[in-house]
């Protein structure tokens, strides 16, 4: 992955993502359980079970590596970090 545009492109239906860094709740109880995508919309994914994740703008995306991504929170630079997870892993 290189682009916004690129993430987008692997955030499909059936995906699973984990999170495993979001640092205004890093104890959280969603750090590291592993969620599928239900619903996938210009503006964010729907995960099973009714949260969504909203895309914000390119400037608050970082690629982290082929296989994980982040979004920036605040102007602190406070981060939440997901992970590609199983089959759905590759390009």
């Amino acid at each position: 992955m290189k682009t916004f545009a690129d993430l987008k492109k692997r955030l499909q239906i059936g995906t699973k993502l984990k999170m495993v860094r979001n640092d205004w709740y890093p104890n959280g109880i969603l750090i590291n359980v592993v969620r599928s995508i239900e619903t996938r919309q210009t503006n964010g994914i729907k995960f099973i079970g009714g949260s969504w994740l909203y895309f914000p703008s390119a400037k608050e995306v970082v690629l982290e590596s082929e296989n994980s991504f982040s979004f920036i929170m605040d102007d602190k630079g406070n981060k939440m970090t997901y992970e590609f997870v199983g089959i759905n892993n590759e390009n």
